[in-house]
């Protein structure tokens, strides 16, 4: 209202000194009229203000936060990436171990397959072994033509409990010649085991 009276008073003023004085005035008024409006205003920029600031420091503070989060996570890169490598190189470890594997698998194979094949000519040759032992000892301990009656010794041995005897002519061999000798008949050197068969030994040897 004071405003719009001075500006009224100033409109229908016309002289020089008078409007220089109305001018003055205004200043003067429009100094004083704003001198409350921005003390009014002010706690409202002054809350602005503050809001502001503490927007501000929020995030700057969140911002810190991330800055330490992508810190955090760049060095968790860096640790898995040193794992995959880590791991890769383990992969190609692994991987030619297996391939040594395989080798040494298809190798034990062949040797399997070999020593079954040894086995299986052993056996052949055992069964046909035991055939000809089979026939010696009828052709042996049994009388001909009908082998049916047959000893507990073969013929030229005689039998004193619980063995079977032969006497071999000279040439004399020495111990382990006569040993040998034995054993290319399928026997050992003769040796008593109790008194009585040592008896019947001797006597048979003495006759």
């Amino acid at each position: 209202m004071g405003l719009r009276i001075y500006f009224d008073t100033l409109s229908h003023e016309s002289g020089p000194i008078q409007f220089k004085e109305n001018s003055t005035l205004l200043a003067t008024n429009t100094k004083l009229f704003l001198a409350p409006l921005i003390q009014k205003s002010d706690p409202i920029q002054l809350k602005e203000v503050s809001t502001l600031r503490a927007n501000n420091t929020k995030l700057s503070l969140e911002n810190a936060n991330m800055k330490r989060d992508n810190k955090n996570l760049t060095d968790q890169l860096g640790n898995l990436t040193q794992a995959y490598t880590v791991s890769e190189s383990n992969v190609k470890n692994l991987s030619a171990g297996v391939e040594e594997l395989k080798t040494r698998n298809q190798e034990l194979e062949t040797k399997t397959n070999n020593l079954t094949q040894q086995i299986q000519d052993m056996t052949t040759n055992w069964n046909e072994l035991n055939v000809s032992r089979a026939q010696w000892s009828i052709d042996s301990y049994c009388k001909q033509p009908d082998k049916t009656n047959c000893h507990p010794c073969q013929r030229g041995w005689f039998h004193t409990e619980p063995s079977c005897y032969v006497i071999n002519d000279p040439p004399w061999r020495t111990w382990e010649e006569a040993r040998e000798d034995c054993k290319g008949k399928n026997s050992d050197l003769a040796v008593a085991h109790n008194p009585a068969e040592k008896r019947k030994s001797q006597k048979k040897l003495t006759m």
